[in-house]
């Protein structure tokens, strides 16, 4: 009897591993909505950043939660990258080492902020 427990506790513990790991296929992770980047051409070098002044969009939202929660600015969650989420990025961009330019964020760079993404949509994204 105790061997049968011990059998399905590591079945029950391998399928939760395999849903961790596999949850963002499960979970459809990859339909998550695209930014808009206005002028974005492959020969303008400014295109290589997803986001950056002029970009709408959930990722926008994301960035601007991220700089009111985890580095006090005030700025509007609104989805828009306008003149004071400008602002506030550059500041931001002077104190941390994985952003490498204060005009935006390049695809590389915007996935150390995916993580925080379930936290930060719990407090600034659900209407009330």
């Amino acid at each position: 009897m105790k061997n049968k427990k011990i059998i399905v506790f590591v079945a029950l513990l391998i399928v939760a591993v395999l849903i961790f790991v596999f949850r963002g296929k499960l979970f459809g992770a990859n339909s998550k909505s695209k930014t808009e980047v206005p002028n974005s051409q492959s020969n303008n070098p400014s295109s290589k950043f997803l986001l950056k002044k002029g970009s709408r969009g959930d990722q926008v939202k994301l960035i601007q939660a991220y700089l009111n929660e985890f580095y006090g600015f005030n700025i509007m969650v609104d989805g828009i990258w306008g003149d004071k989420t400008q602002s506030a990025f550059e500041a931001f961009a002077k104190k941390v080492d994985f952003v490498s330019s204060a005009q935006g964020i390049t695809t590389k760079e915007y996935k150390f902020f995916e993580p925080q993404f379930n936290y930060l949509s719990k407090k600034y994204f659900t209407k009330k």
